[in-house]
């Protein structure tokens, strides 16, 4: 759970949605390259960090390549959070600016401090129990607005489903000059096909699951590699 945690934030919950009505379901065929890539990280890429009882992700390139490629790792990886981090929190600045009527730089503010400080207090435990309570909070929370729209609809799902037909929402489209337009499935690196993205997103969860340091420490953090896969 803490790995799903890990994984889904404010850009899960405001950003796709946003990506979603803008483009239908394009968004979500990256991900169904996830179970491919955890299959593979598992296997693969796990036994390398589990074997030499490492910490973090950087000590296997250090072992490998050399200490200078382990500092290339750790300040590209630092560099791509710290972009990461800067879109979550403005994010969710955005939503405890509408709830409490602070400044977006106050609320910021307010939000990196708060996670600053449990993170260093608790350590590697805080960070995975709250991530746990995250996991929880949100599954429960979107479960509820999806129940809350369906029933606040005179047709229910019904009516969703209807009206996401008839608009061209249920289908692997982009939007361009304000139309959607199904993706081709042809092969290309060139340009936005259904293929390509299936790419992506092998790609995109492999990083994630083999190099990223926020879930090489949770398999780390394990007991045996059984319980680690």
């Amino acid at each position: 759970m803490s790995l799903v945690g890990t994984s889904i934030s404010s850009i899960t919950f405001l950003a796709y949605p946003g990506d979603a009505y803008k483009t239908a379901w394009l968004r979500y065929l990256p991900n169904l390259m996830l179970p491919v890539a955890i299959f593979i990280a598992a296997y693969v890429f796990l036994p390398f960090f589990r074997r030499g009882n490492t910490i973090t992700a950087y000590e296997y390139l250090e072992h490998r390549f050399g200490p200078l490629i382990r500092v290339y790792g750790a300040l590209v990886f630092i560099i791509g959070q710290l972009v990461r981090i800067s879109l979550i929190l403005y994010l969710l600045s955005l939503l405890i600016h509408e709830l409490t009527g602070l400044s977006p730089e106050m609320s910021i503010i307010l939000g990196g401090v708060l996670v600053a400080v449990y993170t260093i207090v608790g350590g590697i435990d805080a960070v995975i129990w709250t991530d746990v309570l995250q996991t929880i909070v949100l599954v429960i929370g979107g479960l509820f607005c999806l129940a809350v729209i369906i029933s606040s609809l005179p047709g229910g799902l019904e009516q969703i489903i209807t009206t996401a037909s008839e608009q061209g929402k249920l289908a692997f489209s982009e939007l361009r000059d304000g139309q959607l337009v199904p993706v081709e499935w042809s092969l290309s690196l060139q340009d936005k096909t259904s293929s390509m993205l299936l790419l992506l997103g092998l790609t995109a969860w492999l990083t994630e699951y083999s190099a990223n340091q926020n879930t090489v420490q949770r398999f780390c953090a394990s007991k045996s590699d059984a319980e680690a896969r």
